[in-house]
């Protein structure tokens, strides 16, 4: 089951309201927006699902990064995960056009590796 944060709300509100099945759903998977720790807390046991953060752009049309099930749950509520298979990633300084430091801020920079 894949939802922005605001879609996993409502659909936490509506199993509240009314009790639904939801043995199907296998993971839940979100991102579009910072994924609060509540939130996983209250999706987790709701659909008896493990849980996933995912970060894209619009610009590569795909998935960057993804936070695994097996991850700790500080890694799911605060990281962005590790970059995908064939994805090469970096945080640069945009005016010199290096790599920076990790815990720096830069601009993400992505290349497709094959």
């Amino acid at each position: 089951m894949l939802g922005v944060p605001t879609m996993l709300v409502a659909l936490l509100e509506s199993q509240a309201q009314r009790c639904r099945d939801t043995a199907s759903v296998r993971v839940t998977v979100s991102g579009g927006s910072m994924v609060p720790p509540e939130l996983v807390r209250r999706v987790c046991p709701t659909f008896a699902a493990p849980f996933q953060t995912v970060y894209g752009q619009t610009e590569v049309l795909t998935l960057l990064t993804q936070v695994q099930t097996t991850n700790a749950f500080e890694d799911v509520c605060g990281t962005g995960g590790q970059a995908m298979p064939q994805t090469e990633l970096s945080i640069r300084d945009p005016s010199a056009n290096i790599v920076m430091p990790v815990g720096d801020v830069g601009e993400i920079c992505v290349a497709a590796t094959a």
